[in-house]
């Protein structure tokens, strides 16, 4: 009997694509989700985006998470995000990266950054 494999997909939506959406975030999110096969539960799914969607950030993570169900999700800001072999920065851009971890414990956790006089830090919470 075989066991069950790791699979990973990801998915961008640039400035353009954005733009052709509207005001109607949850539109963004159902465009990523597309990108996304649908062959199994998504286990994990990490979302990054830039700055300039601003307030709509949060309507579109919650369609995700309704349209996707992972396990978990995280987010991150960042002035440029990258999936597959496009790297897009100082534009709004959605990338969205998915996992299907079979078996695999998934505990989230907080990165902060921190520095004495000596050296840069990250501390956990």
């Amino acid at each position: 009997m075989s066991q069950p494999v790791p699979a990973f997909a990801s998915a961008l939506i640039t400035e353009r694509a954005i733009s052709g959406l509207g005001r109607e975030a949850h539109r963004a999110a159902d465009a990523l989700a597309e990108q996304i096969p649908s062959t199994q539960a998504c286990d994990l799914a990490l979302l990054f985006f830039t700055p300039s969607l601003g307030s709509a950030i949060g309507e579109i993570a919650s369609r995700l998470e309704a349209l996707l169900r992972p396990r978990l999700m995280l987010g991150c800001v960042g002035e440029g995000v990258i999936a597959g072999s496009h790297e897009i920065e100082r534009e709004p851009a959605l990338a969205l990266f998915t996992a299907q971890l079979p078996g695999a414990r998934l505990v989230p956790f907080c990165l902060q950054a921190g520095h004495s006089s000596d050296w840069a830090s990250l501390n956990s919470s």
